[in-house]
């Protein structure tokens, strides 16, 4: 499989995490470049993880992984070792990344701004492009802050970029080109 390994820096600099696939399994990885020591544990509960990246506090992760069929977001702690579903939907939610300190960036094919776990699946779906959606993960809202869209173009990699800004890829013009 050569999506893994999945690499994400510690905020502090001094902490590598990767994801490695093991015979059907997931490990997490923690790498002390310092000492060249590694812990491993065993990510249960997840099909596969497709990306990750740490909170800014570096306490915990945001995935974007596959369960129970499905690709959502999640928060997972890394002391307590457990996870919360953030977007639990049809929706593909993919590229999580953090703005601020409570705020995720994400690219998904979402038609609705509106996370509805019951929301019926339309052919207009399957063929959706993805478009950059912010998520406040400090609110219990559901809904979320559409940054994009564009129903003929795909946006991904949505990144914070210096003091309020998002930077992203897409293909608007044919190939794709870093905006923001």
């Amino acid at each position: 499989d050569l999506s893994f390994p999945l690499l994400a820096w510690h905020p502090s600099s001094k902490l590598i995490a990767y994801i490695t696939e093991t015979k059907g399994g997931l490990l997490l990885h923690f790498y002390t470049p310092e000492d060249g020591r590694t812990e491993s544990r065993n990510l249960i509960n997840f099909d596969k993880i497709l990306d990750f990246s740490y909170a800014p506090s570096g306490r915990s992760f945001v995935f974007s992984a596959v369960r129970k069929g499905q690709s959502d977001l999640f928060l997972f702690d890394i002391a307590s070792n457990s996870f919360v579903n953030l977007t639990d939907d049809i929706y593909d939610d993919l590229h999580p990344r953090y703005f601020g300190d409570k705020k995720l960036l994400f690219s998904s094919n979402r038609l609705s701004d509106t996370i509805k776990k019951t929301d019926p699946l339309k052919i207009e779906a399957l063929a959706a492009r993805n478009d950059i959606f912010m998520l406040d993960i400090s609110s219990a809202s559901k809904v979320l802050k559409r940054i994009s869209h564009t129903p003929l173009h795909n946006e991904t990699y949505p990144m914070s970029y210096g003091n309020g800004y998002i930077s992203y890829l897409s293909d608007q013009n044919g190939i794709y080109n870093r905006y923001l």
